[in-house]
């Protein structure tokens, strides 16, 4: 599929609807997930509570074959994918292979969550098509990177949120 690499991670994000839109879910505690390429250390990336994403990007027809966008079993996948399209973090081939990865762990350890190797395929596959448009950031995407990169600058342990991100 994409390239060879290692995304896992520890734990479930928490997720909660964002109060601004109901069409948004928020992160409300610090998250990471790590990531591994061949031969190299792995590194932690994380993501800073009140980071706030749209989920999985499903289209409604698909809803009722795939579930809806916000099921836990798309959490992962979808938060460590969405920043990396927001953050730039790594290309957009690291983060569709990331997805891949992190839902593939949700859907074996979630219950009543379990995908097919098929379904897996069709996300990597909609994320590797479709979602040019998505990586390219708007200017509301570059304002809500400003904002991101700000509330990381404030806290304390703010550099951690930043290391891997492009300036």
């Amino acid at each position: 599929m994409g390239p060879k690499l290692k995304a896992w991670f520890d734990f479930q994000p928490s997720c909660i609807p964002y109060c601004k839109n109901a069409q948004f879910m928020e992160i409300d505690k610090d998250w990471y997930y790590w990531l591994q390429f061949p031969g190299k250390a792995p590194m932690q990336i994380w993501i800073a509570r009140k980071y706030f994403y749209d989920g999985a990007s499903i289209p409604r027809f698909f809803w009722r074959k795939m579930g809806s966008p916000f099921h836990p079993v798309y959490w992962a996948g979808s938060l460590g994918h969405d920043h990396g399209y927001l953050t730039h973090v790594f290309a957009r081939n690291i983060m569709d292979e990331i997805i891949y990865q992190l839902v593939k762990q949700s859907s074996k350890t979630l219950p009543n969550s379990d995908l097919s190797e098929w379904e897996l395929k069709e996300i990597w596959f909609a994320v590797r098509n479709f979602g040019y448009f998505a990586y390219k950031n708007s200017n509301a995407d570059l304002q809500a990177l400003s904002t991101y990169k700000t509330m990381c600058h404030l806290r304390e342990d703010g550099e951690k949120f930043l290391q891997y991100l492009p300036s």
